[in-house]
């Protein structure tokens, strides 16, 4: 049976692609008066009736037949710069170049991929509180199916602004589209609109680009300055934070030129004094070092909340002053991944573009998480966790890491207040509000 389901909700969405293209908002009205009025035709055969029905029909054929006999040929190429972030309106421009006659009252919209899930994801995935929904609707599954439709949409866009290109004639035009969900997206589908004069109906034709990627950044909530241990220090030696990104510490002594010391360390009086090049030596600045850790283990049906444990992350990693410190991003995957950001190693982008691809784990490793962590305890300032939700295995791995010496603050993500939590070493973001929450943190 529901293999039959799956087959004719492709099918319903097959068509309702094709005609939510093609059909306008006021051709639906048209279709929609032109249906009535051929219905009340047949209980009370009235003259009006007939008249209004004939009209209805001469415009919605004249309309439907102008449309589908419009002409258009062009070349698209994108010019795409840049990143997203999920659910923000992202611009870029789309070059057209018209290959064949005149053309007026045209425009272009980038159209998302298939979003129709295959049938094994059909047949085992679980919409979200679907235990609840009752027999009938669990028996034929509709509403799971418009959810892994939802969940398949990666982007909404708009339509371009109306242009007109004359033969051979190129133009500028702006793109928008909205991404719906963090990772990796790729556009490759853009429509050449052509509508009729009369705006019930319009033509639309596939053209021929290429392909384009762009990298989706997660959600991010706005995150007060947060009070975290450790500060910028001082110390004398060979491979300190300042020299790698330029920036030096306080001047220590004066001693002569050696092999690959930089012409900007050159103290000029002491060499004229000397007859011999003489460098300044100054203290290197050693920056704190924090470590943010992502937990990546959910079960079956938590996946909507992990992508906000993903959001949480991402603002806690943009938050984050990069500059004077030091940022380590911490989770498991498919292996351990350790993603470092900060001044003179890489830009905080870095971490919002690991964030962007990490997936849920179904199987809890939080020894293996830990181990990960100690190995770099000696160099670490402190540790932000991120939680996907509580329990007594997350509350054992925050205190190992206590244990050990590294002054940790953790933050869970829950559905629901539970007294017991009163007690635990975390601060708790309720689903649903998690906005409120991180502006109360201090």
């Amino acid at each position: 049976m529901k293999r039959m389901l799956y087959a004719v909700y492709r099918t319903l969405g097959t068509v309702r692609f094709f005609f939510s293209r093609r059909v306008l908002p006021l051709g639906w009205g048209m279709v929609i008066a032109l249906v009535a009025g051929m219905v009340m035709m047949m209980g009370s055969p009235m003259r009006p009736l007939y008249q209004l029905s004939g009209v209805l029909m001469g415009v919605v054929g004249v309309s439907a037949v102008w449309a589908y006999s419009r002409r258009g040929r062009i070349m698209v190429e994108r010019e795409v710069a840049g990143n997203a972030t999920a659910g923000v309106a992202f611009q870029y421009g789309i070059i057209v170049e018209n290959c064949g006659g005149a053309m007026s009252a045209a425009k272009v919209r980038e159209v998302c991929a298939d979003p129709r899930p295959d049938f094994k994801s059909f047949l085992h995935a679980r919409e979200p509180g679907e235990g609840q929904r009752n027999i009938f609707d669990r028996t034929f599954a509709f509403y799971r199916w418009l959810w892994l439709v939802e969940r398949g949409t990666l982007f909404e866009s708009e339509e371009s602004a109306i242009f007109s290109l004359g033969k051979k004639e190129k133009r500028k035009i702006i793109g928008t589209i909205t991404p719906t969900r963090r990772g990796v997206l790729e556009m490759d589908d853009v429509r050449l609109l052509l509508p009729d004069p009369m705006g019930l109906f319009q033509r639309a034709k596939r053209m021929s680009c290429s392909k384009n990627r762009i990298c989706v950044f997660p959600k991010r909530f706005a995150v007060p300055p947060l009070r975290m241990l450790g500060m910028s220090r001082y110390q004398v030696g060979e491979d300190a934070a300042s020299r790698q990104s330029g920036q030096g510490g306080e001047f220590a002594s004066l001693r002569e030129y050696r092999n690959g010391d930089s012409p900007r360390m050159m103290h000029w009086p002491s060499w004229a004094k000397t007859g011999r090049p003489i460098v300044k030596e100054v203290e290197d600045m050693i920056f704190p070092r924090y470590a943010l850790v992502l937990d990546t283990f959910g079960v079956a049906g938590s996946e909507e909340s992990f992508e906000d444990v993903v959001s949480v992350a991402a603002s806690f990693a943009s938050a984050a002053d990069t500059e004077d410190c030091m940022l380590d991003l911490m989770f498991l995957g498919d292996r351990d991944s350790v993603v470092s950001a900060g001044r003179g190693v890489a830009p905080a982008g870095i971490l919002l573009e690991a964030l962007a691809s990490v997936k849920m784990g179904y199987e809890e490793g939080f020894d293996g998480l830990s181990r990960m962590i100690l190995q770099h305890g000696k160099v670490l300032t402190g540790c932000l966790c991120v939680f996907h939700g509580w329990s007594e295995s997350r509350e054992i791995f925050l205190r190992r890491l206590i244990a050990a010496g590294i002054p940790c603050r953790g933050f869970a993500l829950v559905n629901h207040d539970d007294e017991s939590q009163t007690q635990s070493p975390v601060d708790f973001l309720k689903s649903g509000a998690i906005a409120q929450g991180l502006r109360q943190l201090r």
